[in-house]
């Protein structure tokens, strides 16, 4: 066990370091603006892998402390650790079947290696409008609890996710500006841990 824990120390702030010089990396001079998007999009995505892989070693780190035995540890390596719970780019507001707006969302839960991973837990949702003119506008407050947070699993060729449709009151799409910002917060009740991810969400016909 003091190998194992010897190891894990050695290698949690060697991946720290990893972690700070990704986010130092100096592009060179590109010869066009989509070359500085390619390059900043594959720093930014080295940069959350190592974020995930950090947060695997803290993980296992704190097991080792916590005086786990040979068979414990070998079972706590194995199983998968919740590290994010993101609001996904193909979530969208579109006209419900009485033409009404409603929010398709679509949640995106990930291991420390940025795998699919099924959760356990309560989510939060809140959406909110910004329009152009005038203050913001709240559109939506919905709580589900464990069980709705199961059946909203869905999973086929395209891959594995959660899907929510959550209405947005009496307001047509066309009523709305172009995107609404979405926060959708995730409590994991097999850690107690909470999750929190905010995005904007494309609104299909808004614009105002």
């Amino acid at each position: 066990m003091h190998t194992q824990r010897t190891i894990l120390h050695r290698l949690l702030p060697f991946s720290l370091m990893a972690a700070s010089a990704g986010c130092s990396v100096t592009l060179l001079e590109p010869s066009s603006e989509d070359t500085v998007r390619e390059r900043v999009a594959a720093v930014e995505e080295r940069n959350r892998e190592l974020e995930l892989e950090n947060e695997g070693l803290r993980g296992r780190v704190a097991e080792l402390e916590g005086g786990f035995d040979r068979d414990e540890l070998a079972a706590a390596a194995a199983t998968p650790r919740l590290s994010e719970v993101l609001v996904s780019n193909s979530s969208v507001v579109e006209p419900g079947p009485e033409g009404a707006a409603v929010l398709v969302l679509r949640l995106d839960p990930s291991d420390d290696r940025g795998r699919f991973m099924q959760v356990v837990g309560s989510l939060v949702v809140r959406v909110v409008a910004v329009p152009e003119t005038g203050g913001p506008r709240s559109l939506a407050v919905r709580r589900f609890d464990p069980s709705e947070v199961r059946e909203g699993w869905r999973g086929g060729v395209f891959g594995s996710g959660y899907v929510f449709e959550i209405p947005l009151g009496d307001a047509s799409p066309s009523e709305l500006p172009g995107t609404v910002d979405v926060v959708a917060s995730f409590t994991d009740l097999t850690t107690g841990r909470d999750f929190r991810d905010e995005r904007p969400v494309r609104v299909v016909g808004g614009g105002v």
